[in-house]
């Protein structure tokens, strides 16, 4: 195999993965959001439980950030 096309396949598998973490990004936004306004918790409210900023909380709903894994195991915890 020639070199550019190595290197093509490796443009398709890489965006192929990041294409995977956006959509759980933002699967994972959406059930945040959704198990926060049926249990009635503000973003605030939630936010400071987190030790968060409640910018980083709207970040997180909108899928625009990546939720790292001690975020993620501090919502389970808190019933999220």
């Amino acid at each position: 195999m020639k070199k550019k096309q190595i290197y093509q396949k490796e443009q398709t598998i890489l965006s192929t993965h990041e294409t995977k973490i956006l959509i759980a990004t933002k699967y994972f936004g959406d059930v945040i959001k959704t198990a926060r306004k049926v249990k009635n918790i503000t973003r605030k409210k939630l936010a400071d439980n987190l030790g968060i900023s409640r910018r980083k909380m709207l970040q997180y709903e909108n899928g625009n950030q990546i939720i790292p894994k001690h975020i993620l195991f501090k919502l389970f915890s808190n019933g999220i």
